[in-house]
């Protein structure tokens, strides 16, 4: 059941239009099956200095059962129902925030952890390195809310972009390796940020399309979006690197601590010898071992599926009588500990090096 309210800022609203506008969101909440009701509250900006944006999601004001939507009063000037142009881009524009208000779960716990997060990261960080830390996060963080909303809008309205995916990938590639080169490099303010986060916004749909092409099989889009946003940010940038840019997960992995990573796979080439160079690595962090099997059953996959923290207990415990002997005790202390690589409760990458740890181990050190 969906409930849609006009406050009284939608008064320059005439009636067709809000009948038009309601038919777009009922056509579009009926997409995803939800058996809750929706009450959905509208309202309009006026906005004279920025007419690029039509509309936005008010996460401060909205919740799981109650989305609070406003529209830049520009773009609604003059809007015809009959005017399949017109219909198409506010089509996709309710679309579009509609994902955003089911995905809410997930956007809330990133906002939280922003706002309750900053003085720990500085406690965990040189001064240096925290001051580009939020930037960076800020970024993935667009391309995973920003990214499925826009992929929503791809599945079931068709692609808009004008660019193929061999130029989206390039500008994804180029935009990735600058912020990782401003990070290294200590440069927030070097150039406007401005212009990188908003590429986001052509590329989006793409990264999600290359990223979860294989769990898409089988499913209807509905289907498959809501499954996408059980996952949190930290998942996502797991899943982004693994897939995507491996070979530039070492340098978040290296900036934001004090060692070298010998195991990793530079420029994708087999190491020689990884249990030799792992063993190098615990000594490098003085890993002192732990000879006993402490709590390594599996959870209940409703805990662990889309949370770094069970991932890493479940997976561990899932390859653990196929792992090396010698390993096992250091392997199970570094994953025990909360600082090892990167100190675990550093806010959305905690957990990255546990992941990537346990992809290498998974790959040449278990038989």
């Amino acid at each position: 059941m969906i409930t849609i309210t006009f406050d009284k800022s939608c008064r320059d609203i005439i009636p067709v239009q809000r009948k038009s506008i309601r038919e777009l969101f009922n056509k579009n909440v009926e997409l995803f099956y939800i058996s809750y009701p929706i009450k959905i509250n509208l309202s309009v900006e006026h906005d004279a200095d920025n007419h690029d944006w039509m509309a936005k999601f008010l996460i401060e004001k909205s919740s799981k059962h109650k989305f609070h939507i406003a529209f830049n009063s520009f773009w609604l000037e003059g809007f015809a129902p009959r005017n399949n142009r017109q219909l198409s881009v506010v089509n996709r524009t309710i679309l579009h925030e509609i994902i955003h208000g089911l995905d809410i779960l997930t956007i809330e716990d990133s906002h939280r952890k922003y706002l309750t997060n900053y003085q720990s990261v500085r406690l965990l960080l040189v001064a240096e390195k925290t001051d580009f830390f939020w930037a960076l996060m800020y970024f993935f963080t667009l391309l995973r809310d920003e990214g499925i909303a826009l992929y929503g809008e791809a599945l079931f309205l068709g692609s808009d972009s004008e660019k193929t995916d061999v130029e989206l990938n390039k500008m994804l590639a180029s935009d990735v390796a600058w912020m990782l080169n401003a990070m290294e490099q200590n440069q927030v303010e070097r150039v406007d940020l401005e212009e990188v986060f908003s590429r986001v916004y052509e590329y989006g749909a793409y990264i999600f399309n290359a990223l979860f092409f294989e769990e898409r099989k089988g499913k209807n889009a509905s289907e498959h979006l809501l499954d996408l946003m059980k996952m949190d940010l930290s998942h996502w940038i797991w899943l982004f690197f693994k897939r995507l840019m491996p070979n530039h997960s070492y340098r978040i992995l290296t900036h934001y601590s004090n060692y070298s990573i010998p195991w990793f796979l530079e420029n994708g080439s087999l190491k020689t010898e990884p249990k030799i160079h792992l063993m190098a690595y615990f000594k490098q962090l003085n890993i002192v071992p732990l000879l006993h099997e402490n709590n390594l059953e599996p959870l209940h996959p409703e805990r662990y599926s889309h949370d770094l923290h069970y991932m890493v207990h479940h997976r561990i415990a899932n390859i653990w009588e196929l792992m090396d002997n010698e390993l096992k005790p250091y392997m199970l202390s570094y994953f025990l500990s909360a600082q090892d690589h990167l100190h675990d409760d550093l806010t959305f990458i905690g957990h990255l090096d546990d992941m990537l740890l346990l992809d290498y181990l998974e790959e040449y050190c278990c038989g």
